[in-house]
């Protein structure tokens, strides 16, 4: 095997990495890319904050929708105590009838037979001695 093209004995050949020399940078290079660190901070920075307000705005928001559905909630159940308070006969009291006071002239009479079915257990008139 060849220790030249292969790593460790594995079949795979090792590609070669060339290792480029750190890049210096002037004083001008640094300050630009501090600067440009600095706006992105900021602007991260703004956008978080603007969440944060919408945020506040939206539970505002929510807050304000929730108390207008409360009061009108509260109109509506004082209107329907107004009408019920006008219209005594829209009451819930109307929604039960009473028909205690109604005739019905035909009842059904059960039909009772007087025979002794067959396989009674009755003992009919017969006593034990």
């Amino acid at each position: 095997m060849n220790q030249d093209s292969y790593s460790l004995g594995f079949d795979h050949p090792q590609s070669s990495v060339i290792h480029q020399p750190a890049q210096e940078l002037n004083i001008q290079e640094m300050k630009d890319l501090k600067q440009q660190y600095l706006d992105e901070l900021k602007r991260l920075s703004n956008l978080e904050y603007h969440d944060e307000i919408k945020i506040a705005e939206l539970t505002e928001n929510f807050n304000g929708i929730s108390i207008e559905i409360r009061k009108k909630e509260k109109l509506l159940q004082q209107e329907q105590w107004a009408y019920l308070s006008t219209h005594p006969s829209k009451r819930l009291t109307s929604f039960f009838y009473d028909d205690d006071d109604d005739n019905y002239d035909s009842a059904i009479t059960p039909i009772l037979s007087t025979e002794e079915p067959i396989n009674s257990l009755s003992m009919g008139d017969e006593h034990l001695d």
